[in-house]
């Protein structure tokens, strides 16, 4: 497996990295990897119905990538288990729209466009397969004492040997920092130049999230 530059996704973490509040910022994790065929990471003529079963090779592929996003943890030995499957790609949509795209979009109405068309850009996004990471409130970076709220979603595109890894965290700001000073750092060029490539009814509406897909 190897990691992919995408001048989309580093645009659209930067943005989401330089927005936030006096109490709150976005950790913001947009992740593009590539695997060979030839690893044949999921069995295909396996007809268990479980939302816990994994082949090794996927599960030891998103630990690296969770071990590259979040340097501070070590996921390299954390039980397969925690990796769940999630079968509807509607109720993603709706989680990471309620989390991200709505806030931010109540600032700037085009992020939520190059958001999703971004991520089309890199993924069949309804051909892949879901997978969500859940210790179920061990020591990770998604159980936190900083962690308001989070998601985090691996979108594994067989057809394409793909995974794009998508996760943000919405932290509180150290005690120690002086909330008073605070100065947001976002630029507008920087979000500007991400959305001037956008198509023209590609994206979601505020009303119908799932149907944008």
């Amino acid at each position: 497996m190897i990691f992919l530059e995408h001048t989309g996704l580093s645009k659209i973490a930067s943005i989401l990295h330089s927005l936030g509040g006096p109490d709150r910022y976005f950790d913001a994790k947009l992740e593009l990897a590539s695997y060979s065929k030839s690893d044949s990471i999921f069995n295909d003529d396996n007809n268990e119905d479980s939302t816990y079963h994994h082949d090794h090779n996927v599960t030891s592929y998103f630990k690296t990538i969770l071990n590259k996003c979040f340097q501070d943890y070590d996921f390299s030995t954390v039980n397969d288990s925690y990796f769940k499957e999630v079968k509807n790609l509607d109720n993603v949509v709706s989680n990471i729209y309620y989390n991200v795209s709505i806030i931010v979009g109540r600032i700037f109405p085009d992020f939520v466009d190059q958001f999703w068309f971004t991520i089309k850009q890199v993924v069949h996004i309804r051909d892949v397969d879901i997978y969500t990471f859940d210790s179920g409130g061990e020591d990770d970076p998604f159980n936190a004492e900083t962690c308001i709220n989070s998601f985090n979603y691996f979108l594994v595109d067989k057809k394409q040997q793909h995974i794009l890894f998508v996760s943000c965290i919405t932290r509180t700001r150290a005690d120690t920092q002086d909330k008073s000073d605070y100065t947001p750092s976002f630029q507008m060029s920087m979000y500007v130049d991400s959305t001037n490539n956008k198509l023209d009814g590609d994206c979601l509406s505020e009303t119908e999230v799932p149907e944008i897909l």
